[in-house]
């Protein structure tokens, strides 16, 4: 993960458990999208919709952590098909932030 969240230890340890939430999801996807997902999931990324989800769950007095990560975990999951979708209507070879090739799983 990115060093961005190194001075908020435990928004990057919630951050971690929704990341390890999208490796499991991910784990489970149809096996020619899988490669490409799971390219994009072990990016350096910030993740920052997920944790202003988490940051505003903090909001008040009850412990919506649970929700929370669940809820960045979706949102961060569609954010992931909506780039694997833009690459592949693009027709892109390769994804413009890393050398992906989308051919190889039958997305080109």
């Amino acid at each position: 993960m990115s060093e961005f969240w190194d001075d908020e230890p435990h928004i990057q340890a919630q951050l971690q458990v929704v990341r390890n939430t999208i490796e499991q999801t991910v784990a489970t996807a149809h096996g020619f999208i899988r490669p490409i997902l799971e390219d994009h999931v072990n990016s350096t990324g910030k993740m920052l919709r997920p944790a202003l989800v988490l940051i505003t769950s903090m909001i008040g007095d009850q412990d919506r952590s649970e929700d929370a990560i669940r809820v960045g975990s979706i949102i961060e999951l569609i954010h992931l098909a909506s780039l694997v979708h833009d690459d592949i209507i693009d027709g892109a070879q390769k994804t413009k932030r890393q050398n992906i090739y989308l051919c190889k799983g039958g997305g080109g």
